[in-house]
Parts: structure tokens; C-alpha cells; sequence
């Protein structure tokens, strides 16, 4: 961690409470190590949580980070060298309970062959040792491959299980000593085995393949892969050929640097801030001041409110005032226009005389007419009778008749009665062309000043909305028609299909209200205050009104011809509404 990034060092640090839990662990042991009171009735379960705790950090944060390779292969050194105490501490002690006599039996065998083993990793490693440049070395450095890596990552996996297996083995021996009815008695090979075979199986689980071939195994991987990497350094493979780098600060110190950084742009935002409240406080200065010319003005708009509510109310007088003349001249136009319905009243009865007049005075034209008439036939028929007998008087007597001289002064009186006629029928005529054009004048004055009084005729703008309020309710009817037909409800979910309908019935009533309301708005609209006299709801016919209330209401009763013992009968939607136009003509 001293040379990891410092974002990856944060993150370690954000942990450090766990941290220090697994360290009082750790500081728990070293004591007892100190104290020499380690012994092997104490568990180990706490160091190899911690243990666990440091592999999941190091896998988590620290596995992408660079290291040196030299300090990673004296490390490497130090756990190898541990290791190997530890199993020869603990071979020793097998080797002390075993019976004596047993030099020759596979373990006895295989614990030799350890301690061969173990003899040669301990040369092995400080060869590694002695070839691993030093620290203040900075003209060399190494590198190590990844296969060299995960190799020695085997090789510390497989101490560790030789480790834990002699540990566990050890643990069973004392058990079994402590077994023993003698001090001087030792542990037999065979038992030995048992418990070497328990420790394995224990230790190495689903890889376990017994005592011998499992340790033998392991530690054959780990003297192998110290003896490659001792020749590699020997040889100079891990020799790196990129000189190596300056030394690199530690993360810590960085972190400080970027800590000191911060402070320091604090201490420019604080000096910055203390400039941006002197600026605030001129700023508050001045606010002050604009805030008593705001309390001033608003002195000021106050004082113009109640002017303005003065003249309000002087304005409201005033208009009160020509209301007041606008109702008096609204009055007055009312009587005048009363006063012009009184003159055409006046006129219309003179029109009535007049028209009296004309048809008394045709009456009297054509009795005069009539008489005219009369008088001429009979003067031509009284000339026509005198003409022959005065001829034959004259002839006979030579004295003239009276009855013969009628004809001329008749003839005379005739012409003069026809040109007095003729003439006072033209007068009549002239009259009465006179009078038919004052009456038609007198008309169309008294027409032009009803149309004047008239207002003009509102445009037909609600012919749409009652052509749709037509069509909706026409529909609205069809639909509720052939709803309360209530042909009976048969089979599943009846009760959802009740609810169906009486959510339907709802909707009708609801459309109907909506329908009845935009024909009240149209009637208000064309003809103001008047009055609908019936209701879209209301049916003529009583049944119809209750199926908006009762559940269901049997209207009729269809059946229809089917196989056998009856049952369901399944028909298409032509054959329904061919079935519902025979029954009910609605559909």
C-alpha cells in the first residue's frame, strides 16, 4: 500500500475500523509469542478470518496495483522460511510420540523424506535470498512473469495446507497421548496414520488424495518452484531491461500533499469569501437605502391608492347617474314605442275604413254600372218600338206622332247619361287608384318602422348542436331499446353480466341528463327564458322507466327447437339479430 494509488489507498482506508479489528487479533497472538505461552489448545479461527479478511482486501483493491519484485521475493523468503519451522517444529514433535522401533514404516519413511525436502527449501531460499538485490540497489530490478507469480502463489497455497495438516496432526497426537494410561506410552504408527489421514481430508478436502501422495505432492510443487526461480535469478531471466524508475512517493505522502493543496485553496476561498462579505455588507448598506425609498414609495402609492378609491367611487356615482338616465331614456323609448303601436293601431283602423270605403264604393260603381246599363236597353228597346208606327203615321195621316219624336230626345239624354257615367266611373277609378297607393304607402311606412323597431335575427349557430343533440338522442333511444329488450342471461359470471347491464342502464341515464341539459342551453340560447316542458328520461311507456331501477325485466321468452335433452345453443351474431328482429323489430 505504500506505493498504490491514492484513490485505491482511500478505499483501504474506508475500511479501517475492520482493520483494526483484525489487528487486535494479530497484536492478541504476538503477545502470547512474546509471552511463550502459545500453546496448542488455542484457536486459530480468528487468524484465519484475518487471514481471509487480507486476501478478499488485497483481491478487492490492491490485485491491479504495481509492487516491487524484490520486496515481493524476500517476502516470499520470510513465509518460506516460516513455514519450514513451523513443519519441522512440528515433525519433531511426531517424530517424539511415535513408538520407537517403527524407523522403517511408510510414515516414518515420508517424514524423513519431509525433512529431506524441507532441508532443500531452506537452501533454496537463501539462494533466492542472497540473489535478490537489495532495496538501496537501484541500477537492477526484476520482473516477474504472471506464470512465475500464480507458481509461487501455488507454492505458499500448498505450505500453507502442509502447515495445517501437521498443526491438525499434532492436535490429534496430544489428544491421543492425553488418551494413554501410561506417561512413558507412546502412539502407534497405525494411529498415526488414521489421524494423518483425518487431517488431510480435513485440509485439503475435495483434492485430498492421502497422507502421502498429498504432501508429498505439496511439497515437491514448492521445492520445485523455489529452485526454478533460484535458477532464473542466477541466470539473470527476471532481470528487468527498462531502468528502473525514481522512487516513487508513498501514497500517504501524496495524500498529504493534495490535503495541503486543499488547505491552502481553503485558505484562498476563506480569503475570497471574507472580500465577498465586505461586498455583502456594502450590499446590505445599500439595500438599506433602497429599502426606505421603497418604504417611501410605498407611502407614496398608498396615498395614490385612496386617490384612485375616490375617484373610484366618484366614477361609480357618475355611472350610477347614467344608468339611472340610460333606465329613464329606456322608459321613455318604451313609451314611445307604445305611443307608435297606438298610431299604427289608428292607422290600421283608417286602413280598415278606407278598405270599408273601396268596397262600398265598388258596390256603388257597379250598381251604377248596373243602372246604366239598365237605362240603355231600355231606351234602345223604347226607340225600337216608336220607329215603325210613326213611319206608318206619317205615311197614313201626314201628322206627326208623339210617340215619334220620343226616340231622338231619348237618344240624347242616353249620350249625355253614358259621358256622365263614363266620367264619374273614371273619377272612381282615379280614386281609388289614389287610395290603394296612399294604403300602399301608408304599409310599407308602417312595415319600415316595425322592421326598424325589430333586432336583428340571431345567426343559426345552434342548427349543428341540434342536429347533434337530434342524432345522439335518436341513438341513445336504438341503444336503450334494444338494451331493455332483457333477454335472459344464462351460463358463467351472470352476475358480471348484471353488472354490465346495470353499468349500461348508468351511462343511458347519464347521456340522457347530459342531452337534456344541452337542449335546455340551445332553447336558452335561440329563445331566452323559455321552458322545456318534458324530459329526455321520461318514457311514455312506464316499463321502460323501471329497467333503469329493477335488475332485470322479462320482456319476452324465446325458444328455440334443439337436440336431444337440450343444452347450451350456440348461434352466430346474424342468426342473434335475425332472432331479436322477429321477436322485437330492434335490432
Amino acid at each position: 500500500m505504500g506505493v498504490c494509488n491514492p484513490d485505491t489507498l482511500r478505499h483501504v482506508a474506508s475500511t479501517y475500523h475492520d482493520l483494526l479489528s483484525h489487528e487486535k487479533s494479530l497484536d492478541l497472538l504476538l503477545d502470547l509469542l512474546q509471552k511463550d505461552q502459545l500453546h496448542d489448545s488455542l484457536s486459530l479461527n480468528t487468524l484465519d478470518k484475518t487471514i481471509s479478511f487480507y486476501e478478499h482486501i488485497y483481491k478487492s483493491y490492491l490485485s491491479q496495483e504495481k509492487f516491487s519484485m524484490s520486496t515481493y521475493l524476500r517476502d516470499l523468503t520470510r513465509v518460506v522460511l516460516s513455514s519450514s519451522d513451523s513443519l519441522q517444529a512440528d515433525i519433531q514433535r511426531i517424530q517424539v510420540l511415535q513408538k520407537s522401533g517403527n524407523d522403517q514404516s511408510p510414515f516414518a519413511l515420508l517424514t524423513k523424506r519431509l525433512i529431506e525436502s524441507n532441508e532443500q527449501m531452506r537452501a533454496q531460499v537463501s539462494k533466492i535470498n542472497r540473489l535478490v538485490p537489495q532495496e538501496d540497489d537501484k541500477n537492477r530490478s526484476l520482473v516477474l512473469d504472471s506464470n512465475s507469480i500464480s507458481s509461487i502463489e501455488s507454492s505458499i497455497r500448498n505450505l500453507d495446507r502442509l502447515t495445517k495438516t501437521f498443526h491438525e496432526i499434532c492436535s490429534g497426537l496430544t489428544t491421543q497421548i492425553l488418551l494413554l494410561s501410561d506417561a512413558n506410552d507412546r502412539v502407534s504408527t497405525q494411529d498415526i496414520e488414521n489421524i494423518a489421514y483425518q487431517a488431510c481430508d480435513k485440509i485439503y478436502k475435495k483434492e485430498d488424495s492421502g497422507p502421502y501422495e498429498s504432501l508429498r505432492d505439496s511439497m515437491h510443487e514448492t521445492v520445485s518452484t523455489l529452485s526454478n526461480i533460484s535458477d532464473s535469478l542466477e541466470t539473470g531471466s527476471f532481470d528487468s531491461t527498462v531502468p528502473p524508475e525514481q522512487n516513487a512517493k508513498q501514497s500517504i505522502y501524496v495524500i498529504a500533499e493534495q490535503f495541503k493543496t486543499s488547505i491552502n485553496e481553503a485558505d484562498l476561498i476563506r480569503s475570497k469569501l471574507e472580500l465577498k462579505e465586505e461586498e455583502i455588507l456594502e450590499i446590505k448598506k445599500m439595500l438599506k437605502l433602497k429599502h426606505d425609498e421603497l418604504s417611501e414609495l410605498n407611502i407614496r402609492l398608498s396615498l395614490n391608492e385612496k386617490k384612485i378609491d375616490t375617484l373610484q367611487k366618484e366614477l361609480e356615482e357618475k355611472d350610477n347617474k347614467h344608468k339611472q338616465t340610460l333606465e329613464e331614456i329606456k322608459v321613455d323609448g318604451q313609451k314611445k314605442i307604445k305611443q307608435c303601436e297606438e298610431a299604427m293601431a289608428v292607422l290600421q283602423n283608417d286602413n280598415e275604413q278606407l278598405e270599408h270605403e273601396k268596397s262600398a264604393l265598388k258596390e256603388r260603381l257597379k250598381q251604377l254600372t248596373k243602372n246604366k246599363l239598365v237605362d240603355d236597353l231600355m231606351q234602345k228597346k223604347i226607340g225600337g218600338t216608336l220607329k215603325p208606327t210613326g213611319s206608318l203615321n206619317s205615311s197614313s195621316d201626314g201628322i206627326v206622332s208623339p210617340q215619334c219624336q220620343l226616340p231622338s230626345p231619348s237618344v240624347g239624354d242616353g249620350n249625355l247619361m253614358s259621358t256622365a257615367s263614363e266620367q264619374e266611373i273614371s273619377a272612381l277609378r282615379n280614386t281609388v287608384r289614389h287610395l290603394k297607393e296612399e294604403i300602399w304607402h301608408l304599409k310599407m311606412s308602417r312595415s319600415s318602422v316595425e322592421l326598424t323597431k325589430l333586432e336583428q335575427p340571431a345567426s343559426a349557430t345552434n342548427i349543428n348542436e341540434i342536429a347533434d343533440i337530434y342524432k345522439t338522442s335518436t341513438l341513445l333511444l336504438n341503444d336503450l331499446f334494444s338494451s331493455i329488450a332483457s333477454y335472459k342471461i344464462t351460463g358463467e359470471n351472470v352476475a358480471a353480466k348484471h353488472e354490465i347491464i346495470r353499468s349500461k342502464m348508468k351511462l343511458v341515464d347519464q347521456t340522457a341528463n347530459n342531452l337534456n341539459t344541452r337542449l335546455y342551453q340551445c332553447q336558452s340560447n335561440i329563445t331566452p327564458g323559455s321552458m322545456i316542458e318534458t324530459k329526455m328520461k321520461t318514457f311514455s311507456n312506464p316499463d321502460f322507466s323501471k329497467s333503469l331501477t329493477a335488475d332485470r325485466l322479462l320482456a319476452a321468452e324465446i325458444q328455440l327447437p334443439g337436440g336431444g335433452g337440450g343444452g347450451e345453443l350456440n348461434i352466430t351474431q346474424e342468426q342473434y339479430r335475425t332472432i331479436m328482429r322477429q321477436a322485437i323489430g330492434c335490432v
